[in-house]
């Protein structure tokens, strides 16, 4: 992000704005890494994304991926080769089947809410799509049978705090997920509000997450 930002203040003469997102962002992710970086992998929660439909799941080496780890997670597919075991899907992920996801027993799950209704989560004033969701998931036997899904640890997060220039924001409502006593002081919606008023130039909208952190 940091390069592309640097060139893309080059091309439209806003070299100082791209240095301040830098700033802005590298100081965020440097608070949240500070503290997962200290926690042992041993002592890491076990969690595992699902994509927005079915059970598509993302490469340890993607963005997602990348997130989980930087949040402190221990992101499941590192742990097994989903490309042999799974079905090709969308992407760089793999459909797995139910019992699978049961078999490996997430602690943690995050959901997506990739391309279903509830996006773009800039035009939604409300908990509600996002709560359906979250029923749906909790509904479903694959999740409701694994620990994630006994103890209410699923986590419904947009797809827009993902993979776009605020994914620091994903980054940041996964840390206070994963370790809320590690991260009492983090607040993410905040830093999304920051992010549409200082970068994107428009009013704090949205919403983002289910069950809600703030």
């Amino acid at each position: 992000y940091f390069n592309v930002m640097r060139l893309l203040g080059m091309i439209f003469d806003c070299e100082s704005g791209a240095e301040k997102y830098i700033s802005w962002y590298k100081d965020y992710y440097d608070r949240i890494r500070a503290v997962t970086s200290e926690i042992p992998e041993d002592e890491k929660v076990r969690v595992l994304y699902i994509g927005g439909t079915y059970y598509w799941v993302p490469l340890p080496e993607t963005i997602w991926g990348r997130m989980i780890k930087e949040a402190g997670g221990h992101y499941i597919p590192e742990d097994y080769d989903i490309s042999v075991i799974g079905t090709p899907g969308m992407g760089p992920g793999y459909m797995m089947d139910p019992e699978w996801i049961m078999e490996v027993n997430p602690e943690v799950i995050i959901k997506s809410t990739g391309c279903r209704g509830v996006t773009p989560s800039y035009e939604i004033d409300s908990y509600e799509p996002y709560k359906e969701l979250w029923e749906e998931a909790m509904a479903d036997v694959a999740i409701n049978n694994t620990i994630a899904g006994k103890t209410g640890k699923v986590l419904i997060l947009s797809h827009w705090v993902q993979v776009a220039p605020n994914n620091i924001v994903g980054i940041a409502y996964m840390a206070k997920w994963f370790y809320p006593e590690l991260f009492e002081d983090l607040h993410p919606r905040e830093i999304q509000r920051e992010f549409l008023t200082m970068f994107q130039g428009v009013e704090d909208m949205g919403v983002y997450s289910y069950p809600p952190l703030e």
